[in-house]
C-alpha cells in the first residue's frame, strides 16, 4: 500500500504559494512519471 496521504503533504510541501507555482495531485505525477519511463520519453 503506499501511504499517498503522506506523499501528498510532503510533495506539496515543495510548492509554496510565495513561488507562484501550485503542486499537481501527487498521484498525477506519479503516474506521469510511469508512463515517461514506460515509453522511454525524455523531458525535452
Amino acid at each position: 500500500m503506499i501511504p499517498w496521504g503522506n506523499i501528498e503533504s510532503d510533495y506539496s510541501d515543495l510548492f509554496t504559494d510565495d513561488s507562484g507555482n501550485v503542486a499537481k495531485p501527487a498521484r498525477l505525477t506519479f503516474g506521469a512519471l510511469i508512463i515517461k519511463e514506460t515509453l522511454g520519453l525524455t523531458d525535452e
